[in-house]
């Protein structure tokens, strides 16, 4: 019989890590930019980029496996429905096979999650859209870009909780075609 890969402590990746993540390997964003053929990044650099550390096993990753993640978790930003979006985030969890656990603290017991799949790229980005979602109490702050060439995911972190657009990039492309439509428009009347 295999043995089990031991349990490993899974840390919950930054939020922009886990955007970048999807928006650079995501199948979608990349086919709606026009970037399929375009290489991808370095995981590791953009792992270092915000502050987190990837396990081994993680670290070694291929581009097809990050990919996965990344396809497993871009439709978390487009479920509007909280009832949805609740049974999607626990199917996704279900698939890292991460599990809470305790462990011992310096002042007594903490919370901690554990998998026991062979990496923690899945666990770890979804444990981050987790505990988003238990902080904002919907996914209200999750999107996707309305930009015309982009379908970029994106954590809406404005005051006004109003964000359609994954960048100011987007939003002043979006405006710009609008501006020129309204122009053609009063031109053939």
């Amino acid at each position: 019989m295999a043995s089990r890969p031991a349990p490993t402590l899974v840390t919950p990746a930054p939020l922009a890590f886990v955007v970048e993540v999807i928006n650079k390997w995501g199948s979608v964003p990349r086919e709606v930019a026009g970037e399929r053929e375009t290489p991808f990044p370095s995981l590791r650099d953009l792992a270092l980029e915000h502050g987190f550390r990837l396990d081994p096993a993680t670290g070694a990753l291929s581009d097809e496996s990050v990919a996965q993640t990344a396809d497993a978790l871009y439709p978390l930003f487009d479920t509007p429905d909280v009832g949805a979006l609740v049974d999607r985030v626990n199917e996704v969890l279900g698939l890292s096979a991460v599990r809470p656990s305790l462990t011992r603290a310096s002042d007594g017991i903490a919370e901690g999650w554990i998998t026991n799949a062979p990496d923690c790229l899945l666990a770890a980005c979804t444990l981050a859209l987790h505990h988003h979602l238990l902080a904002w109490g919907d996914g209200s702050r999750l999107g996707l870009c309305e930009g015309t060439r982009c379908a970029d995911a994106y954590v809406d972190s404005s005051s006004a909780g109003r964000r359609r657009f994954c960048s100011t990039t987007c939003q002043n492309r979006s405006r710009v075609a609008a501006f020129r439509a309204r122009r053609r428009g009063t031109k053939t009347a």
